[in-house]
């Protein structure tokens, strides 16, 4: 008995959820960092955003780089990779638990 490519791409697919769904659960990293910097679970604390015009970000940049220069003040750059390029971003997708990477549901990795 044949089988068809969508009864077979259907029944593969549930196969490769079900074995990731049985991995190890992975905290994302970037939880656990904001957790530590935190010293608490970030998921409780309010949320402050500010949006700037394209022409505003080198002046931005500007700021921050003046803030960052006193004394006791540091940052550290982190570099991510995403599957899928043309979504956005938010802080809630570096936070976010991943799927199994199967139709662009993996989280974005530092």
């Amino acid at each position: 008995m044949a089988i068809s490519t969508t009864d077979f791409g259907a029944s593969f697919k549930a196969f490769m959820d079900q074995m990731a769904s049985q991995g190890p659960a992975e905290e994302p990293v970037f939880l656990r960092r904001l957790r530590d910097h935190f010293s608490g679970d970030p998921t409780t604390l309010p949320i402050v955003t500010e949006k700037f015009e394209t022409y505003e970000h080198a002046n931005v940049h500007v700021a921050i780089e003046d803030f960052l220069a006193q004394a006791g003040r540091s940052a550290e750059i982190l570099g991510i990779i995403k599957e899928q390029r043309f979504f956005g971003m938010g802080l809630s997708d570096l936070v976010a638990s991943g799927g199994s990477g199967l139709m662009g549901t993996s989280r974005p990795k530092q």
